[in-house]
């Protein structure tokens, strides 16, 4: 009896230590979690910017903007 006590005792001790590690990974998980959607954020509101600034090419003749061409 004795022994199955010691070997109890050690039991708790270790899954003492195994809680408190989870709950610390627990931890860092969300941290990491928050982190990784802030980056997100910033990456697509950064790919949104870069979409609507990049130099298009117009697919329309520019004499409709000038009016070139059609002088009377």
């Amino acid at each position: 009896m004795k022994q199955i006590t010691s070997d109890d005792q050690h039991i708790l001790a270790q899954v003492a230590v195994l809680r408190k590690r989870a709950k610390m990974l627990r931890e860092q998980a969300k941290d990491v979690r928050d982190v990784v959607r802030a980056e997100r954020g910033r990456r697509e509101r950064l790919e949104a910017y870069f979409t609507y600034w990049r130099e298009i090419s117009p697919t329309w003749p520019k004499e409709w903007i000038y009016d070139e061409g059609e002088e009377e």
